[in-house]
């Protein structure tokens, strides 16, 4: 049997050198079909039909795009342009791989129908070179090569924010491209990322961020506060996307019916932050237990606590502490009682429940 070709897409801005790639990458082969493109425009004195473009009339042009016979089409200046799937089976079937040059958004849509095309982008060595070269032709006005230059860099940026998250919605990291199996809607929610390697816990972070956001904005529309618990904050504020993101819930949430709580013992990574003075400054309260002695010399320059207030974070003993609100800091005792069920059910001292059990 014979093996079946691939298809691959050439995308890149006008001038670019796509046309020069081309001719030499067809040099000498027979292997390879150059993919043409479909058209309702009228033929050019130049323009041979079935060689350059197959020329149709609208009508057979849009009972195509209803009978799903293109892999992507588009509109441009009243005319349409379509790569019809036909062609490009038949070359396939007969082994040879298929070359097709179009835009980015047609590359988009075939992609769509089938992810296992090979995508190339080919970018400009600068903007200048790229500039001379429009202008070297002698084909179009100053202003049209500074109209082609401008839609040059907005394929580029599409084309760099593509490339980006295609790993995250096609390739191996496409955890969270999938309709979520979690119930949101329960009155406690708890989201564990523990598990996520390092190049899918940033992104982790943030879905889970705006989740959150999400919540608080259904919940102030039916006047119900929302309160949020981030353990080991720290983490959020090592990334610098994460970390901006959680200063603008620290600013904004109260204002939502919104309540944040940050819980760390990490106190050195947290006050390494940038932007941990934003946090500290849009903090009600904070709630400080015991320190370890290097901690403790940090949170004082930081927080301005003194020699005696510090004492109280120093050896002190479980829900024993500080309470910072505002200017006024006032020590406290809070001994969460040992014999209830949410005892039971918080502790992190496995063997307090062993005992229990004996």
């Amino acid at each position: 049997m014979e093996k079946k070709g691939k298809t691959f897409i050439i995308s890149g801005p006008s001038g670019v050198g796509k046309s020069t790639v081309l001719g030499a990458l067809f040099e000498g082969r027979d292997d390879l079909y150059f993919s043409v493109s479909a058209t309702t425009r009228a033929p050019r004195p130049t323009e041979m039909p079935d060689v350059d473009y197959h020329f149709i009339e609208a009508e057979t042009f849009r009972q195509w795009i209803e009978d799903g016979e293109f892999l992507e089409y588009a509109e441009y200046v009243g005319n349409f342009y379509g790569t019809p799937k036909k062609y490009v089976d038949a070359a396939m079937d007969e082994g040879k791989d298929v070359i097709l040059d179009i835009e980015i958004q047609g590359a988009t849509q075939v992609h769509e129908l089938r992810p296992d095309v090979v995508r190339i982008f080919i970018a400009p060595p600068s903007w200048e070179e790229l500039e001379r070269r429009l202008t070297a032709r002698g084909t179009d006005s100053p202003e049209k090569v500074q109209k082609r230059l401008l839609r040059a860099k907005v394929e580029l940026e599409a084309q760099y924010i593509a490339t980006a998250l295609e790993i995250y919605v096609t390739g191996s990291l496409n955890v969270f491209n999938h309709r979520s199996n979690v119930d949101i809607n329960n009155r406690i929610v708890c989201y564990d990322i523990k598990e996520l390697g390092k190049q899918l816990k940033k992104i982790g972070m943030l879905v889970v961020q705006d989740q959150v956001w999400n919540r608080v904005t259904i919940n102030r529309a039916a006047h119900k506060s929302t309160r949020y618990y981030i353990d080991e904050m720290h983490l959020l504020l090592k990334e610098e996307q994460t970390a901006a993101y959680t200063v603008e819930i620290w600013k904004r949430f109260r204002k939502w019916g919104g309540i944040p709580t940050g819980i760390t013992q990490n106190v050195k990574d947290l006050l390494s932050s940038r932007e941990v003075e934003n946090i500290f400054e849009n903090s009600d309260f904070v709630y400080m237990l015991n320190q370890a002695g290097g901690d403790r010399q940090i949170l004082a320059k930081q927080l301005g606590i003194s020699p005696h207030q510090l004492s109280y974070v120093t050896h002190s003993g479980e829900g024993e502490g500080l309470l910072f609100y505002g200017a006024t800091i006032l020590p406290f005792v809070d001994h969460f009682p040992k014999n209830t069920e949410l005892y039971r059910i918080m502790t992190t001292k496995p063997q307090e429940l062993k005992k229990e059990d004996e």
